[in-house]
């Protein structure tokens, strides 16, 4: 049974990695890159780093002004679609890629499963939640992380077609062993620092907003920044990126496995993204999300990660006000054999 991955972005090919890894004869896989995030350090950095054989991938050939238009995408989409002829397709996450995979699955009768639905901020200005929302509307079968995102279904009367199968991610994590940095000097460990990334709409698209964000962090002695390409195009655009703070040290993204070290050994984290958040939880480390909420509910219910959404604020208060407890934080996302569960299902739907 032939089954399609469509992905476009870095969080969605850390995704793809745990069910690329499992092995079943009954299976063939074949993958649809959306070019989304297209840069190499976003993107074939990383398949690199998980061993995904590149010319194994069909990468869109899409203009990259409209790497994020789900309309241009779903076009693309469509004519692959009817090329491949997959049994059924694979959407993750909550980026414009997993709607425009979605539709074209939908309007061309094909079933489609959701990996990591009914997750909700509750955030209705936010894409993502707008994304996660449609993704589970059109979406056969919908995939939960979390107890969590399958009440959140329950709620919207969707529960009918909704599985708990575990996080995804928890999967690679736990099979990830962390990289020191390649392209990182030596004495770059040193001295201590804190991590951070910020990509997200709300905190890009609004100037006084992001620029007082970046003093919050000048209240930190060292951060370190991998920078998305959304920031780092954002900063250029209002004439910010000259006079980001001196403690703000700028890298290149990194692959996933060189990332877990950094945060690792990271001091703590501030972050808008959803899978640092995890990630970071999972490795103990405080964490700070620069949002006014998560999706990630079990993250900060034992308060090691705290919302943070009004700026400027000193982050070393915020950062002292977090108690590191004892308790058992996978058991919330699964046992990290989510990719199991879920080719177990598919398996049982396409028989």
């Amino acid at each position: 049974m032939k089954i399609l991955h469509i992905i476009g972005t870095r969080p969605q090919i850390i995704k793809l990695a745990s069910v690329i890894n499992y092995k079943d004869s009954f299976f063939e896989h074949s993958i649809i890159d959306t070019n989304q995030h297209y840069e190499d350090s976003m993107q074939k950095n990383l398949y690199r780093d998980f061993g995904i054989d590149l010319s194994t991938i069909k990468f869109l050939d899409s203009n990259k002004l409209l790497s994020s238009d789900i309309s241009s995408m779903f076009n693309l989409l469509s004519q692959e679609l009817n090329q491949i002829k997959p049994d059924i397709v694979f959407v993750y996450g909550d980026t414009n890629t997993t709607v425009a995979g979605a539709l074209s699955a939908k309007l061309n009768n094909i079933p489609s499963v959701h990996i990591e639905a009914g997750l909700r901020s509750y955030l209705q200005m936010q894409i993502e939640e707008t994304n996660r929302i449609i993704a589970d509307k059109l979406c056969d079968y919908l995939f939960c992380p979390t107890e969590t995102a399958v009440s959140n279904l329950k709620k919207e009367k969707l529960d009918h077609k909704a599985f708990l199968v575990g996080d995804i991610t928890l999967d690679i994590f736990l099979n990830t062993k962390p990289q020191k940095p390649s392209l990182i000097n030596s004495d770059f460990f040193d001295e201590q620092y804190y991590l951070s990334t910020i990509h997200r709409k709300e905190n890009l698209n609004n100037y006084s907003k992001l620029e007082n964000i970046l003093e919050s962090l000048s209240t930190l002695s060292r951060v370190v920044l991998p920078i998305h390409h959304s920031l780092k195009n954002k900063l250029i655009e209002i004439s910010l990126y000259e006079r980001v703070p001196k403690n703000i040290e700028l890298i290149e993204p990194l692959p996933y496995s060189e990332m877990l070290f950094l945060i690792k050994n990271s001091m703590g984290v501030i972050t808008d993204s959803g899978g640092l958040q995890k990630d970071s939880f999972w490795l103990e480390k405080p964490t700070l999300t620069i949002r006014e909420n998560t999706e990630w509910r079990e993250t900060i219910e034992c308060g090691q990660n705290i919302l943070v959404n009004e700026f400027p604020v000193n982050l070393i208060d915020k950062f002292n006000s977090i108690n590191i407890t004892d308790i058992n934080r996978q058991d919330s996302f699964g046992n990290g054999n989510a990719a199991t569960n879920i080719m177990n299902k598919v398996k049982e739907i396409l028989e």
